[in-house]
């Protein structure tokens, strides 16, 4: 079975980043819900509010600190022990392949506001004030090709890590774009599905459709595979029926089929991280290791602020 764009962007919808389960929220997330949690009890502690209130606030933030942690070290984990595949060898499941992005087939992907093509582009449109106004990302499946085969990635549900951005003031409005251009040399860390199985299941189910219709046409069946005109179809020539069937419904799927892939990656549906970036992983791996340590830091702070206020030292 092929798999096109428009089959993708039907089946699909928007998801989180880095999991669907609570456990596994993008790290991302988890910083970003704490920085406002500090600054609103950096606020409320300055306006001068309860004490053993403020002590709780900052026992909650050195715990989602740690949360947050666990989350970043988790993913640099998987960046590092998740051995390189190749496509053309790659088993089907978790996996991690880096080679070159194109687009898929005849879809190009635009970049925001007239940018370059590129096949993946994130943006957002914010007042000077700061309130956003519009934030999207596309959703258009591309190509992965790493020499010895093709893949389609489908970045629904992942965390895009982009290295090219554009940032312009206009209106009295802040545009910003991040996108990864063709022919960029990309990292993916995701689940790998091999559309095998489905083809044979569809080609089964349209198979014993077509035998459906053409059993109403018993002149057409004789005529056609009748071979010793005794006006019935027995067993062998029956055979002859079957396989006509399947040479005609196998012309029929590969000429509706637009830009035959027979490999994917996308989501896993366990809930562990899907990654695609146009950075090198060595590096990648040391921003979520340095994302951990910097929480760990806020983890330890927080908890003994918390603890001085609890004691009333300070």
């Amino acid at each position: 079975m092929s798999i096109t764009p428009a089959a993708l962007l039907a089946r699909d919808h928007a998801n989180d980043s880095l999991g669907t389960p609570f456990s596994n929220v993008s790290p991302y997330l988890i910083d970003c819900f704490t920085v406002v949690f500090l600054l609103v009890l950096y606020r409320y502690g300055v306006s001068g509010g309860e004490v053993k209130l403020l002590a709780a606030g900052y026992l909650f933030v050195s715990i989602m600190a740690v949360w947050g942690a666990l989350r970043s070290l988790a993913i640099c984990r998987y960046i590092t022990d998740t051995p390189k595949s190749r496509v053309q060898s790659a088993a089907q499941g978790f996996v991690e392949l880096q080679g070159e992005c194109d687009f898929f087939g005849d879809r190009e992907c635009q970049g925001f506001m007239s940018g370059p093509p590129c096949v993946w582009h994130r943006y957002s449109i914010i007042r000077l004030t700061g309130w956003p106004l519009q934030i999207g990302a596309s959703r258009i499946p591309f190509v992965l090709c790493d020499g010895t085969g093709s893949c389609v990635i489908n970045p629904v549900g992942a965390k895009v890590i982009s290295s090219s951005k554009r940032t312009w003031t206009e209106n009295g409005k802040r545009f910003s774009s991040r996108y990864i251009y063709p022919g960029a040399t990309m990292y993916v860390l995701g689940e790998l599905r091999t559309r095998s199985t489905e083809s044979h299941s569809r080609k089964r189910t349209e198979v014993s459709r077509l035998l459906a219709i053409w059993k109403k046409d018993r002149r057409w069946l004789n005529d056609e595979f009748d071979a010793n005109s005794d006006g019935v179809i027995d067993s062998n020539e029956w055979e002859a029926v079957r396989d006509r069937a399947e040479v005609v419904t196998q012309r029929l799927m590969e000429a509706n089929a637009a830009d035959p892939v027979n490999h994917m990656i996308g989501k896993p549906k366990n809930g562990m991280p899907f990654i695609i970036s146009d950075r090198d992983p060595a590096p990648l791996a040391n921003t979520f290791m340095g994302l951990s340590i910097i929480n760990v830091l806020v983890a330890v702070g927080s908890f003994v602020y918390a603890g001085l206020l609890f004691s009333g030292v300070w």
